[in-house]
């Protein structure tokens, strides 16, 4: 029996030979790079309007096209694309992410596949972030042992402790989604279309009078005053 190290080695010599392509087992030939990095620039670079339809196409995969992608290292930045970028819609990346469903522990195996899986997690809601962990956590074992990315990929989803408690990997999930969407909140409140508003409504609501209320009393001092 050959060791994880031995089965990687074999490959990646049957991979350069072109005799095996390494995604999951389904055969078929790799996807093409010149057109998937072209996908990628329009689903990341061009605007909306222009890039919608190919938006429209990737969400509209199989299940079995969309997991062949998710493994393949052209493919796969294709889906990142579709993920990080801002021409799909919030359904439609859900769609996608629902249709690997099943396949995650595979993506997880192969390089490209997790470099896109590390990504879909960061943008999935807590539900599909736990469907991931949980089918990644299966496949524990085989990360750890026979790939060189699997101990960071399993570090960045916390699979150690979904093993050792879900509920426990659920609260913190929850604790790190607050953090970060108030961390959102609090940078798109520091955009020029945030401080215009404050500068045409007289400042944000509760700002003033946290910041300054020596001024506010100074203020209501000159009033009675008068």
């Amino acid at each position: 029996q050959m060791t994880p190290q031995q089965q990687q080695q074999q490959q990646q010599q049957q991979y350069h030979r072109g005799s095996h392509y390494g995604y999951g087992g389904g055969g078929g030939s790799r996807l093409s790079t010149p057109g998937s990095v072209i996908l990628a620039t329009l689903l990341t670079h061009y605007n909306k309007k222009a890039a919608k339809p190919f938006a429209v196409s990737v969400a509209a995969l199989s299940a079995a096209d969309a997991a062949r992608a998710a493994k393949d290292p052209a493919g796969s930045r294709a889906l990142q694309a579709f993920v990080e970028g801002g021409v799909a819609g919030s359904s439609a990346k859900a769609g996608l992410l629902s249709k690997l469903a099943g396949c995650w522990g595979d993506v997880a195996l192969q390089a490209a596949g997790s470099f896109f899986l590390e990504k879909a997690y960061a943008w999935a809601d807590l539900e599909q972030k736990e469907a991931i962990v949980r089918e990644v956590s299966a496949r524990q074992s085989a990360l750890l042992a026979g790939c060189h990315w699997g101990p960071l990929l399993a570090r960045k989803l916390a699979v150690d402790s979904y093993s050792r408690s879900p509920e426990e990997w659920r609260k913190r999930a929850a604790s790190t989604a607050a953090a970060k969407r108030a961390f959102e909140q609090l940078l798109a409140d520091d955009t020029p279309a945030a401080a215009a508003a404050a500068a045409a409504g007289g400042g944000v609501a509760g700002y003033d009078d946290a910041a300054a209320p020596g001024k506010k009393r100074k203020k209501q001092q000159q009033q009675q005053q008068q």
